[in-house]
């Protein structure tokens, strides 16, 4: 595929930098956020209007399909760390389907809801207007989409440092990036976040402005691309 490729999109900097050291022509690798919502072509005629709805409800929100790379059980563990005044106030939602048994084997901890089904579209629309949080756990992942649905809907992000996520968050401004494998680092950054709900809207604002920026960005690289590679 490298080989015979006219030109490789990305949707990590640090792939990009890894093909070039692999040969690739400079000019040959373009490197895009991967920004696609989550919604389904219907909802994407409401696109104005969906972010009317946005609250920050006192729960952190973890979504899509319950898999080990997707660090579940770290998050869990992290979700035990929390001081317990704040899991007292705090909900954690585990929306997805999977099988969260075999990766966590002890009771779940209060203050855990788990929506163990395929997650449709009204209802994820709700879950990203309302909650306070996106948090992604991550192991073993690439990159998501999550990040910039997040910040679409005003909502700051945690996530870990696993392989280009980290390049999708402004630490401090957008969200917090912790080592994976880590619910120490987890718990702390979680403590943080939950502590100051105003700060988390404000960085939600920015990371919302993060959005319409790359968006733009990506539609003005688009029509280079297609244009150079056309002619």
């Amino acid at each position: 595929m490298l080989r015979n490729a006219e030109h490789i999109l990305v949707h990590g900097q640090c792939y990009r930098e890894r093909l070039l050291e692999r040969g690739m022509v400079s000019n040959s690798v373009t490197y895009l956020p991967l920004l696609h919502l989550f919604l389904g072509a219907a909802w994407m005629e409401h696109l104005d209007r969906l972010a009317d709805g946005v609250a920050y409800d006192p729960y952190v929100l973890f979504f899509g399909r319950i898999e080990p790379y997707k660090g579940v059980a770290d998050l869990v563990a992290a979700w035990v760390r929390l001081p317990e005044a704040l899991r007292a106030q705090v909900r954690l939602v585990l929306a997805g389907p999977g099988h969260l048994e075999t990766l966590w084997k002890d009771p779940l901890p209060a203050g855990i809801e788990v929506r163990n089904h395929l997650i449709q579209d009204e209802e994820a629309l709700t879950l990203f207007q309302r909650c306070a949080l996106l948090v992604l756990p991550y192991i073993g992942a690439t990159q998501s989409a999550l990040i910039p649905a997040a910040y679409f809907f005003h909502k700051a992000v945690l996530t870990t440092s696993s392989g280009a996520l980290h390049e999708y968050v402004e630490p401090g401004t957008t969200g917090w990036v912790v080592e994976p494998r880590h619910p120490s680092s987890l718990a702390r950054a979680l403590t943080e976040a939950l502590s100051d709900f105003d700060r988390l809207a404000r960085m939600g604002r920015a990371g919302r402005r993060w959005y319409d920026e790359q968006r733009e960005a990506e539609n003005a690289a688009i029509q280079h691309l297609y244009t150079r590679l056309a002619s």
